[in-house]
């Protein structure tokens, strides 16, 4: 049967009203993510930089620590004045390391790097030297001590390492920037993609949802079309029902009834409107059985629901009113229809249709007696003509005999003139002798009675035999007999009397 919605259509429409929002939100989401990896990447950026001001003032300060330190000892010439220079001293060196190590992929930075490092180098030559003497007594304070050319180193260093820091500052503040750009960019590019992929998903699903209600709508109107069929053809059949002869009981597959029409009401002396819904129990429909009244016959409800086969019984209508007449039933498995190669399904139901055969079982009472009033009189006439036959073969063998005895004696005589009369009477008692015992031979057949006596004898001998009695009297009317007997006939085990009869 052709589907109201063909299936493979549903199912395109069906994908594409999947798959376009999914593709959608994967655009969405791959941009989102490339925006939010952007972001994240910039503001490690921004992060880096940080950490390279960070470095570069921490720097900053341990050499001033450093250049401190020293110089509170040259002035004082106390030992504990060089702890901080001791300790920057340490500290510095690892310190440009790392900062280099930040900036190796900026050239531009790590050259300014590069070149701090030279002075740095130099300062602590310069300071080494000025302690030294401090220490040996060369210059008593700060009065012997050179710190011009320290101080230009210094200069320089705080030099370097501004511009080193407005750079790096520059970079941040540009990494910054291009951050909230994308930030923007992506807030507005998410925003225009969802409104453009959602116009796109609405004018796409306003024409898909238009073809399926365009096919919803002609299959609503399939149904409609098919219901009002399906009404008119049970109007028919309920038609039907009621206007034919026979009683029509359907249950479902639990044997409630569903339907009866109202000749099935007249048998059972129940109405349709108090049997529907109710299970098809003894006390509306038994079958009882025709020789013993009160012994139930099977159910055939139940058998044709257990084997879902037809099933035709007889017996005697069981009511709520009393025993009924004899009737036929015929019960057969409603199934469903079911495509080529679909298993059958279970019986969903099954139809009863009855009728009242009481006058036929009249007539085939009526049948049967005189089959058995023929039957006797056939006995009586075979009876008769076995006796009949029995009581004229007597007196015929007897004028057989007589006709033979005078023959003899008219012969012995010499009176040829009775003679020819004596054959006559002879052959005609003989051949009125072979009708009796053909008479008394039907007799016995008819009365089953008829004996054969077996014997094995040679075919083609009994042919030449029966050809030899019966060419005589074919010679009177000079007519020609020709027989055939094919070389392959042996022999048969059979009556010969009566097969040389029938010959």
């Amino acid at each position: 049967m052709r589907p109201l919605i063909e299936e493979s259509r549903f199912n395109r429409l069906l994908l594409r009203a999947t798959l376009l929002p999914l593709l959608l939100m994967a655009l969405l989401s791959a941009l989102l993510i490339g925006q939010i990896l952007y972001l994240v990447q910039a503001a490690r950026r921004t992060q880096h930089s940080n950490a390279v001001i960070a470095c570069a003032t921490e720097g900053v300060k341990l050499i001033l620590d450093q250049e401190v330190g020293k110089r509170g000892f040259l002035l004082m010439g106390e030992p504990q004045f060089l702890e901080p220079y001791q300790r920057s001293l340490a500290t510095v060196p690892p310190q440009l390391d790392q900062l280099a190590d930040l900036v190796k992929d900026n050239p531009a930075q790590a050259n300014r790097v590069a070149a701090i490092r030279p002075l740095y180098d130099q300062l602590t030559e310069e300071s080494k030297l000025q302690i030294a003497r401090r220490q040996t007594g060369v210059a008593n304070g700060a009065a012997g001590v050179d710190l011009a050319r320290t101080k230009q180193i210094l200069d320089d260093l705080r030099t370097r390492t501004a511009e080193f820091n407005r750079e790096e500052e520059t970079l941040r503040e540009e990494r910054a920037a291009r951050a909230m750009q994308a930030a923007e960019a992506t807030i507005i590019s998410a925003l225009l993609a969802a409104l453009c992929g959602g116009g796109i998903l609405a004018v796409v699903s306003r024409g898909q949802l238009r073809e399926l209600a365009d096919d919803y709508s002609a299959a609503s109107a399939t149904v409609r079309s098919h219901a009002q069929v399906i009404k008119n053809r049970e109007i028919y059949l309920s038609t039907t029902l009621q206007s034919v002869g026979e009683g029509v009981i359907a249950t479902d597959n639990h044997g409630m009834v569903t339907l009866m029409n109202r000749e099935a009401e007249l048998m059972t002396g129940v109405t349709a409107a108090d049997t529907i819904g109710r299970k098809l129990a003894d006390d509306i429909f038994c079958l009882m059985d025709e020789q013993h009244p009160r012994q139930r016959v099977s159910s055939p409800v139940l058998g044709a629901l257990r084997d879902g086969l037809s099933l035709r019984e007889e017996g005697l209508l069981q009511t709520p009113n009393g025993l009924v007449g004899p009737i036929l039933v015929s019960a057969a498995p409603i199934q469903a229809a079911r495509e080529e190669g679909e298993a059958a399904a279970a019986a969903s139901g099954v139809v009863l249709a009855f009728r009242d055969i009481t006058e036929r079982k009249r007539a085939e009472e009526a049948l049967l007696q005189a089959k058995d009033a023929a039957e006797s009189a056939s006995r009586t006439k075979s009876l008769f003509l076995a006796n009949m036959s029995h009581e004229l073969r007597t007196p015929l063998n007897a004028v057989i005999g007589y006709s033979e005895m005078l023959q003899e004696e008219a012969e012995d005589e010499g009176m040829e003139h009775f003679i020819d009369d004596l054959r006559k009477i002879n052959g005609a008692g003989k051949h009125l002798l072979a009708l009796i015992n053909d008479i008394l031979d039907l007799s016995k057949i008819e009365a089953g009675k008829m004996e054969l006596y077996l014997e094995t004898f040679d075919v083609c001998a009994t042919v030449q035999e029966v050809e030899g009695t019966v060419q005589t009297l074919i010679s009177r009317k000079n007519n020609t007999l020709i027989v055939h007997c094919a070389e392959g006939v042996t022999t048969m085990r059979a009556d010969l009397t009566k097969v040389r009869q029938a010959l």
